[in-house]
């Protein structure tokens, strides 16, 4: 925040195709097409935002985000599978990309 930086949304997805857990809501045990690895969340965002998914970056924790993200058509993950130490280590990756282009 102090260098400009905010969240401008959060998406997630209520549902998950497992069911017969103690408490569960029935209505979200469903398959869906905004649960990772699916796309749908990603897709929203890009709508909802005009967000260009070829020419953009995707971080994730899982083998499933990245896969969501591939499924969206995220650009920078087409041609690129690397890990960074750190979400501050991906961001410097990517301004000293912008920087040398």
């Amino acid at each position: 925040g102090e260098q400009g930086a905010y969240v401008d949304d959060i998406f997630y997805c209520p549902h998950h195709p497992d069911g017969g857990f103690p408490g569960e809501v029935a209505s979200l045990k469903i398959p869906c097409s905004c649960r990772k690895p699916e796309p749908g969340m990603l897709l929203k965002a890009a709508d909802k935002y005009n967000i260009d998914l070829k020419n953009s970056w995707m971080a994730g924790d899982s083998e499933r985000d990245m896969r969501a993200g591939k499924a969206a058509g995220v650009g920078g993950l087409q041609n690129a599978d690397f890990t960074c130490g750190s979400l501050a280590e991906f961001v410097d990756f990517l301004l000293g990309r912008e920087e040398g282009d």
